[in-house]
């Protein structure tokens, strides 16, 4: 029971098969003389309910404009039965049995989390003035940060057989050619993190000064800030590493090429490869060094343009601390 009016007004099913989990928002129809005479349900994905419960849609959007829902029909009695039948609805759905717009997870009047958030708040300062665009780019760059570093303490030290497939997919089977491709390689690597290590916006206080609230876990905040300092501190040598390996890609037109249009380098230019990604990946004081290095089966090309992708999400987000709009430590 999600509220609680005397009555479960609203509440939340479960159905677990082989093929997954389905949630079921059912929403209590009375009669004319106060009774519960049913429930009028909708089926929801993990992905819909969560995103309900984190409050990023009401209930309203859940009913009426959620992919792959379908409606349902549940006798009053029987909502709390072990065993329940769920009617499929037929016809035109009424008005009144939709919720209204505005009614979020937090409106519950019954206590119920659906996944284990992340353990603490992390708070970064703010100030100066700050466009809208401006904060979705910091904070995407910093979570995309937070998460390659997770990232890189669940593979470090493993065989390939004992890291998540979720986490060798996201290595594997991205083109890692053009933007799109790097936004989508680190959404994967969040993706495939557990909720309650996933970092999330909590609040962002617009002001000057104010704050940005990110949930996480407090450690990791920690390391990922020591590395942010250690770039911005080591920017002028970093810079320059990232110049050369660049250039070097260019060269040799391995920019501009997918992860499957890969062929081999020569003895020489896989030498001279490998010592350029040495000398970025030291500067960028990533955890774990090259250690994902195994998931890519060799492929030196996919490796360097990863520690690229890293390297400009520390040089955007060190570019707000320079700034004095971001204090970071």
């Amino acid at each position: 029971m999600l509220v609680d009016a005397g009555f479960a007004a609203l509440a939340l099913l479960k159905r677990t098969t082989s093929r997954g989990t389905t949630y079921y928002f059912a929403s209590a129809l009375v009669d004319d003389q106060g009774e519960v005479s049913s429930y009028f349900a909708v089926s929801a994905s993990k992905e819909t309910t969560t995103d309900y419960f984190f409050g990023k849609s009401d209930l309203h959007y859940v009913y009426v404009y959620a992919k792959n829902s379908e409606y349902y029909q549940i006798s009053g009695p029987d909502i709390f039965s072990a065993s329940i039948e769920l009617t499929p609805f037929e016809g035109t759905v009424p008005e009144d049995v939709i919720p209204d717009r505005g009614f979020f997870a937090a409106d519950h009047n019954v206590a119920y989390d659906i996944v284990e958030l992340p353990p603490s708040k992390h708070e970064i300062a703010i100030d100066g003035q700050w466009r809208m665009s401006e904060f979705k780019e910091f904070y995407s760059r910093y979570s995309d940060i937070y998460v390659f570093h997770e990232c890189m303490n669940e593979i470090e030290g493993r065989q390939i057989s004992s890291i998540p497939t979720a986490y060798v997919s996201a290595f594997r089977d991205k083109p890692f050619r053009g933007g799109s491709s790097y936004l989508g390689f680190f959404s994967s690597l969040k993706s495939a993190l557990p909720y309650r290590s996933k970092p999330s916006l909590a609040a962002v206080q617009w002001a000057s000064p104010g704050k940005i609230s990110i949930r996480g876990s407090d450690p990791l905040f920690e390391k990922v800030e020591q590395q942010i300092i250690k770039f911005d501190a080591n920017y002028s040598d970093a810079k320059p590493a990232y110049k050369k390996l660049r250039e070097f890609m260019v060269e040799n037109g391995w920019l501009e090429i997918s992860a499957e249009e890969y062929r081999r380098p020569s003895a020489a230019e896989a030498t001279q490869l490998s010592e350029l990604i040495v000398g970025l990946a030291e500067k960028l004081h990533t955890p774990g060094g090259r250690s994902f290095s195994h998931i890519l089966a060799g492929n030196q090309i996919v490796e360097a343009k990863i520690f690229m992708a890293v390297f400009r999400r520390l040089e955007t987000v060190v570019g707000y601390v320079r700034e004095g709009r971001v204090s970071i430590g």
